[in-house]
């Protein structure tokens, strides 16, 4: 029978140039490295949730997971730690990481289990690693690493392993030898010591003026508002400092006997993931939590606050620590903004769910839940900038989203495993366009996280194409623009509709899980042509509508769909900071 390679990153010291190579995704072949794994006698494995009911499924799955998960293993660690901390007080310590983690383990094994199908002989190579090396110091660590090739050939190497399933797949060994500078993913990052003297400077006054009932950090109202909405409340504003301080004294012997004490696998699977959390769980909430406790207290945060209010530090395990601490022993209350525009649109969506599940009240961008008493349509939160559109403009602006290559939460968006088919869309779309008018008009802006070399894929296939690489300000581009266009249902979209700049947003609705609110409003731009569910009607309308522009976005008929759509999705709220004080106040 003949046997085939199975490659299950792109870390090319695990290729064989001289076998046939079974690539276990997309993920493997960077496309600049085409000219290397394009000469292979290769295949590479269908992927399992282009099926979007086994999406759906599986992401229920690992809810209800994560739920059996987060009461086995904040009772261990109450036991370890000597601790009697609730079930709330881990979720909002743990959380993030734990359901990402339960969510890319599930990926990685229902990628592996595709191999069932295949009739040859597989075998594999696995390096030798450290596994030391590969445990996250935090959830900030945790999040650099799992997007690199050599975490994720870890992951793949212990299923592999370990796993009842899989054992028909010869091991090979191989040297490991870092090639992609993985040691760097574990960096720590520091503040600037701007910073740290204002934080100096500020205990020295706290004593005096400062307020202790609020913390407000990482608000998205932008830095001035944010400076003001502390000063009206007797405030001085916080800034964040460096990561926590973190050892690497890995105690296996603990981990081994402290964790899942009283858990028992169901399946093959929760044996797979009991083990990968040994493994991997941050030594933040293990080796290190006393250390990282201890520094909470030193940092110069309210003590006794009564309010904690953020938009993102949830996801910052410093931060997570702290806001833990303050609900547990003084019941401060914890309100959570929006801060990007998958929220109350996506069928599911795993940082929702989890701000939902930890918080006391809910900004939202305007969107409502009458089962969840929580949220509040406040409005975009976020500052955006007063731009004059100027119909003069010729600029047409592509926005295209941030593709990691490897799945790091699951969302009902098509993820990294549909990358290729999502850029050779966007391709397609500025091929569709009039070559002679718009294509030299059109600017393609990307993430400044490019982890597909999307330069590479369009200057291969447009080389006269004009590129933002995303250094520079998104608004400086919008200001010059005379049409923005989105090709996906995110936050840019909403936030262009807010600020009344004419805007066009395509794409797949079938490989995008909407709510079905959501796909109703969507009609109504549909209508309009500002929503289009292909790149075709997309390209076709802007090609017969360039040079009417201005006209078609202020037609009432547009202007009356958008402002329909906004209220529900994207409130200009112009009165944010009194807006707040009074939801505080109400607490």
């Amino acid at each position: 029978m003949k046997t085939s390679l199975l490659v299950t990153t792109a870390l090319e010291e695990t290729w064989k140039k001289e076998e046939n190579i079974l690539f276990l995704g997309e993920w493997c072949k960077k496309p600049h490295r085409e000219i290397i794994w394009n000469k292979f006698d290769f295949e590479t494995v269908a992927y399992h949730w282009n099926d979007r009911d086994k999406l759906n499924k599986d992401y229920l799955y690992s809810k209800k997971l994560y739920q059996v998960l987060i009461n086995e293993i904040s009772n261990c660690l109450n036991l370890y730690h000597n601790k009697d901390n609730s079930i709330r007080y881990w979720k909002i310590i743990l959380g993030p990481w734990l359901f990402s983690f339960i969510q890319i383990a599930l990926e990685r094994y229902e990628n592996l289990k595709q191999l069932l199908n295949f009739e040859n002989n597989l075998e594999t190579i696995v390096l030798d690693i450290d596994r030391e090396l590969l445990t996250p110091n935090n959830v900030e660590t945790f999040y650099r690493s799992l997007m690199s090739d050599t975490w994720n050939h870890f992951i793949y190497s212990e299923i592999i392993k370990n796993s009842d399933l899989f054992k028909r797949i010869k091991i090979k060994n191989g040297k490991f030898e870092d090639t992609e500078n993985f040691k760097s993913y574990f960096k720590e990052k520091y503040n600037s010591k701007l910073r740290n003297a204002y934080s100096f400077c500020s205990s020295l006054l706290k004593k005096k003026i400062y307020n202790e009932k609020y913390l407000i950090s990482e608000s998205y109202f932008g830095l001035f508002d944010e400076i003001k909405l502390n000063l009206k409340l007797g405030c001085l504003p916080k800034f964040n400092s460096m990561e926590p301080p973190t050892e690497k004294n890995i105690d296996w012997k603990s981990r081994e006997e402290f964790l899942f004490k009283n858990f028992n696998s169901e399946n093959d699977l929760e044996k797979i993931i009991k083990k990968l959390i040994i493994l991997q769980i941050p030594t933040a909430y293990f080796e290190n939590y006393e250390n990282i406790c201890s520094s909470i207290n030193k940092i110069n945060w309210p003590s006794n606050p009564k309010i904690i209010f953020t938009s993102h530090f949830l996801q910052k395990t410093k931060q997570a620590f702290y806001t833990a601490e303050k609900i547990e022993k003084l019941d401060a209350k914890l309100i959570v903004g929006q801060h990007g525009g998958v929220y109350g649109q996506y069928k599911f969506s795993t940082i929702e769910d989890h701000e939902l599940d930890v918080s006391d009240k809910f900004l939202s961008w305007g969107w409502q839940d009458k089962k969840n008493e929580k949220i509040i349509p406040f409005g975009i939160i976020r500052k955006l900038p007063k731009v004059n559109y100027s119909p003069k403009n010729k600029k047409i602006l592509f926005i295209l989203r941030c593709q990691p290559r490897y799945t790091s939460r699951i969302n009902s968006i098509s993820g990294s495993f549909q990358a290729y088919s999502y850029y050779k869309e966007c391709i397609s779309f500025c091929k569709n366009l009039d070559e002679s008018k718009l294509l030299k008009n059109l600017l393609i802006r990307m993430h400044a996280k490019r982890f597909w070399n999307e330069e590479y894929l369009f200057k291969t296939q447009i080389p006269e194409i004009d590129i933002d690489k995303g250094y520079q300000s998104i608004f400086k581009l919008i200001k010059k623009s005379k049409l923005v266009v989105h090709s996906y249902v995110g936050t840019g979209y909403l936030e262009t509709l807010s600020m009344n700049l004419p805007t066009l947003v395509f794409t797949n609705i079938k490989d995008c899980l909407l709510k079905k609110e959501v796909l109703d409003d969507l009609k109504a731009l549909s209508d309009v042509n500002i929503f289009h569910e292909s790149y075709q009607s997309a390209a076709s309308f802007i090609t017969k509508n360039y040079d009417n522009i201005n006209e078609w976005w202020n037609d009432d008929i547009t202007q009356k769909a958008r402002i329909y759509f906004c209220k529900k999705h994207a409130i200009e709220n112009k009165n944010k900071l009194n807006d707040i004080i009074k939801i505080f106040n109400s607490n």
